[in-house]
C-alpha cells in the first residue's frame, strides 16, 4: 500500500494523469482505513472493483480463494462509497 501511495502522490501533483486502479477487492473490504488512505486521492484516482462471481462458490471456483471472502467485494464498494467515491 504504501508504494500505492507513493505513486499517487506523484499523480495527484500532475496536471495530466488520472490513475486507474482496478482491484479485486479484498484488501479494500477487509480494511476501511486502506480506503480512507485512498479519499484525498479521489480528484486523480478512478478505483475499479472486478467481481469474478457473486456468490461463495462461483468466488472459490474462479479465484480459488475460501468463499467466505467474496463479501469482501460487496464491502469494498461500500467503503468507497462511504469515502465519496461517485464513479
Amino acid at each position: 500500500m504504501k508504494h500505492l501511495l507513493k505513486v499517487l502522490e506523484y499523480v495527484k501533483a500532475s496536471k495530466h494523469f488520472l490513475f486507474i486502479l482496478e482491484t479485486n477487492g479484498v484488501v479494500l473490504g477487509a480494511d476501511a482505513r486502506k480506503v480512507r488512505g485512498l479519499a484525498e486521492f479521489k480528484s486523480k484516482l478512478y478505483v475499479r472493483v472486478s467481481f469474478k462471481a457473486a456468490t461463495p462458490e462461483g468466488f472459490t471456483m474462479r479465484t480459488g480463494a475460501q468463499g467466505q471472502f467474496y463479501r469482501l467485494l460487496f464491502k469494498a464498494l461500500k467503503n468507497l462509497w462511504d469515502e465519496g467515491g461517485s464513479r
